[in-house]
């Protein structure tokens, strides 16, 4: 007995000290590493990428979001993410391949798939046939012959749904404008009274909308593209 006592005695003893020793033991501290530049995130305004055998891709950040000026004109996405090297102020780093994953090496893949700009908010929708506005009060009213359907009337908050389906919804896809232009045209106004033409340029089995002045078609779903060209759409939602 006496000999079982002493052995777990010793355990404990052990484990304590084991213990002790993992609680007070001298914290290592972590390598900082090299800075590639004292620039911090806030401070960068311009951003130039050179891919191999592709045309060279410019960023630049204006109102607190990033645009592409080169080689298009249009809105960028704002999370721009072997052994690799580096070379900035005049000294060579090696770093991490992971680092470089994100850096684009196509322009495609670097525009916002929003529709419109979050400073960008809608207050008119001119369908040619019928236009569909928001007066200085906050309240919405169709003049012309909307689409019928089965005379279901539209509260306000249908049409503050409505709104926010372009304001809010993400696309699919978006790329420079390939191929014929669009047969159907709307022009959407915003608050601070610039108007941006949007051509239709198919519904099925995608609906594919091109905002003209940037040249950017925006790919999304048939149901999506009802939605957006029709309020009594979502207030069936």
């Amino acid at each position: 007995m006496k000999s079982k006592v002493l052995v777990n005695l010793v355990l404990v003893l052990l484990l304590t000290g084991l213990v002790l020793y993992a609680f007070f033991r001298p914290k290592q501290q972590s390598d900082p590493g090299i800075r590639l530049t004292q620039l911090k995130r806030d401070d960068i305004t311009r951003i130039t990428v050179e891919p191999r055998g592709s045309p060279t891709i410019q960023l630049e950040k204006r109102g607190g979001g990033w645009r592409i000026s080169a080689p298009l004109q249009t809105r960028g996405i704002n999370d721009v993410t072997n052994e690799q090297y580096v070379a900035t102020a005049g000294a060579i780093y090696l770093v991490a391949p992971f680092f470089g994953y994100g850096i684009p090496t196509e322009v495609g893949k670097l525009v916002s798939r929003k529709l419109l700009d979050d400073a960008e908010v809608p207050v008119a929708f001119d369908f040619g046939r019928y236009r569909i506005a928001r007066d200085e009060r906050g309240t919405w009213t169709i003049e012309g012959a909307s689409p019928a359907q089965q005379g279901k009337a539209l509260s306000q908050d249908d049409f503050n749904r409505w709104a926010d389906e372009w304001r809010f919804t993400s696309s699919l896809g978006a790329e420079p404008r390939r191929g014929a232009r669009g047969r159907e045209h709307l022009v959407v106004q915003f608050r601070d009274g610039k108007k941006v033409a949007m051509e239709i340029v198919q519904k099925q089995p995608e609906f594919l909308l091109v905002r003209s002045d940037e040249n950017i078609q925006y790919r999304f779903g048939a149901a999506v593209g009802r939605r957006l060209l029709d309020p009594h759409a979502v207030a069936e939602k």
